[in-house]
């Protein structure tokens, strides 16, 4: 299953019927979905951040939102019960997800740019 959520109460109700999750993306759209998914209490059901084969190793056994981030074949086990997050700039997310079909993990979700938009309208009451 391969879907694009655009609401991100869609997003949390797919995510609170996963058994796993993992954020693909280490940078700002990871981090903000990673903040969302703890502000509906699901932050239990992250298994960690995932990143490609030609990340930089300073971003290995590193922590972010206090999860780990780690290359995604190391992620391998999870592929048919987690839901992966591709939580990168759109320009990316093809090719993130030909190597996750490559892996065979079977569900793929995108932060497309209509779910970041819910997603940081979300987030900046949190803060008023």
């Amino acid at each position: 299953m391969t879907k694009s959520p655009h609401s991100e109460r869609k997003l949390i109700n797919q995510v609170r019927m996963s058994k796993y999750v993992i954020i693909y993306g280490s940078g700002m759209v990871g981090e903000l979905t990673c903040k969302r998914l703890q502000a509906h209490g699901l932050g239990q059901k992250i298994v960690s951040f995932a990143v490609s084969e030609g990340q930089k190793d300073a971003l290995l056994d590193s922590l972010l939102c206090g999860f780990p981030i780690q290359k995604i074949d190391k992620l391998v086990e999870y592929r048919k019960t987690a839901i992966i997050i591709i939580a990168t700039l759109p320009n990316v997310q093809a090719e993130i997800e030909a190597n996750l079909l490559r892996l065979q993990f079977e569900n793929i979700l995108f932060v497309s740019p209509k779910l970041y938009r819910n997603f940081f309208q979300n987030y900046i009451p949190d803060f008023l």
